[in-house]
């Protein structure tokens, strides 16, 4: 992510874990019924899925994740 401020989906394919916790843990708690009873994802998502999605979003806006706070800012969100 450093060079083009977005994810490299290849490097997303081959994670194990982020922050040092493991994918499946992280899609485990971001579901519904665990740390919120909607959840943070769909029950047919999972934390890489979510990731290359905002990837998408985000270079279809022609911005990276690190200019993406000023449009997020100014929206309120």
């Amino acid at each position: 992510m450093a060079a083009s401020g977005l994810h490299s989906e290849k490097e997303l394919d081959a994670a194990q874990s982020i922050t040092g916790r493991s994918l499946a843990e992280i899609t485990t708690l971001g579901l519904p019924g665990a740390l919120s009873i909607s959840g943070f994802m769909a029950a047919d998502e999972d934390v890489v899925s979510v990731l290359k999605g905002d990837n998408r979003l985000v270079s279809a806006m022609k911005l990276t994740h690190r200019n993406w706070r000023g449009p997020c800012s100014m929206s309120g969100t």
